[in-house]
């Protein structure tokens, strides 16, 4: 390992590096090793993981579109006390927006790879835990532009796993809101990664986007506010996880082998 590094490396090893890592490349010779693998081909197994992940959510967006039952949508809290409003549209382009610019600031910045390499190790548990979600109870969907009576037949090809994941509007897929994640991740990683106060206002925006899912019926409350509760939760876990080694070897051993793998994908110079 050079002797000699920049300042952004430095600030990235004695920053954002956790204790973990550290004590990772101490005790097992085979991490210390791969460390010196490029940061790029790295975050490709991140994606890697991620693309697994997304094949499971297309599966059970196909299950859950042929299984949602025939019936009224459940009754709900705020959806009685205010009116459906038709504007799916713009809340779909909020969350674009807010993804795309969070996507720019890290891009921009020299610890890019840890920050895509961070998120995407929370993101994949979350999805995973939505899958279980979804195919785990069948809800009748509360927006008018999914109608009880539908195709019930179960499909699994690729073009209807790219349709599903990236075709528009799926119906079915309750409980945990996968456009909640996508409001609340560019607010968490701001606030945790750059400017605090931008990133409060990320975090405002995302709950106003998350609200408007109920408004517009994408989502019961209930699957909004699991949803925040989930992510939230689960990004400062990991990441106090990530600063306190002590709570690692805490985890079951299926949990801690997944946080060996993660914690070795941040190790190593912002090279690439």
């Amino acid at each position: 390992m050079q002797t000699t590094r920049s300042k952004s490396q430095m600030d990235l090893r004695s920053e954002d590096r956790s204790p973990l890592v550290i004590e990772i490349e101490m005790e097992k010779g085979f991490f210390r090793k791969a460390s010196k693998y490029s940061n790029i081909l790295k975050t490709m197994l991140n994606v890697l993981i991620i693309l697994i992940v997304h094949t499971g959510t297309g599966i059970a967006l196909i299950l859950t579109m042929a299984k949602r039952p025939a019936l009224p949508s459940l009754p709900d809290t705020l959806q009685n006390l205010i009116p459906y409003m038709p504007y799916e549209k713009y809340v779909n382009i909020l969350m674009l927006a807010m993804m795309v610019s969070e996507f720019i600031f890290i891009a921009c910045d020299s610890r890019r790879w840890f920050i895509y390499r961070r998120t995407l190790a929370v993101y994949s548990l979350l999805s995973f835990l939505r899958v279980l979600t979804m195919t785990s109870t069948y809800l009748p969907d509360p927006s008018p532009n999914c109608p009880a009576i539908h195709d019930t037949t179960v499909e699994i090809s690729i073009p209807r796993l790219w349709k599903a994941l990236f075709g528009g509007i799926t119906c079915g897929d309750m409980i945990y809101s996968g456009h909640t994640m996508g409001f609340m991740f560019p607010g968490l990683i701001h606030h945790r990664f750059f400017n605090k106060k931008l990133g409060v206002l990320y975090l405002v925006l995302g709950f106003i986007g998350s609200f408007s899912l109920i408004l517009t019926r994408f989502h019961y409350t209930v699957d909004v506010l699991l949803s925040i509760i989930l992510t939230t939760t689960m990004w400062f876990t990991y990441n106090l996880i990530c600063e306190h080694p002590s709570l690692y070897k805490s985890l079951p051993a299926w949990l801690s082998r997944y946080f060996y793998f993660m914690e070795w994908s941040e190790m190593g110079e912002e090279r690439d």
